[in-house]
């Protein structure tokens, strides 16, 4: 049987990954639409913690923060919400430069190609303009 749409994702002017509930009002007291979180993800694990940051044909890309030691490690779970199916990405690399930052995070999945979907990681060195595909997972 067809299931009923519970929302959608899109993105907004700050190209920030937004979930548009049709099962509930959106919040009042601000006026903007809030931003997914893991709590929407039932299902997913407790101990998993984060939000959307990308999404693609039906799969949702979300962080998660992992305690490493003292250190908080990112890492990132992929779901599909309809089947309540989920993965979780290999370990994300330490870049292997010093003073990299993460500026995207792209979810990249086409069911008519493949049943594998893939993370792209774009990293620009904290120094110059230079962007550089870093990690694919």
């Amino acid at each position: 049987l067809p299931q009923a749409l519970a929302g959608f994702f899109y993105f907004d002017e700050f190209d920030s990954c937004v979930f548009v509930s049709l099962a509930e009002p959106p919040p009042r007291r601000s006026g903007r639409l809030r931003s997914p979180s893991l709590c929407d993800f039932a299902f997913l694990p407790a101990n998993t913690g984060g939000g959307a940051l990308d999404c693609c044909n039906g799969l949702v890309l979300l962080n998660s923060w992992k305690a490493s030691g003292s250190k908080q490690r990112a890492s990132y779970v992929v779901c599909n919400p309809t089947t309540e199916k989920w993965a979780t990405v290999p370990p994300v690399p330490e870049p292997t430069q010093a003073r990299k930052i993460c500026i995207s995070s792209i979810l990249y999945f086409d069911p008519a190609v493949s049943q594998h979907f893939h993370v792209v990681r774009l990293l620009e060195p904290d120094e110059d303009d230079g962007l550089t595909e870093e990690n694919l997972f």
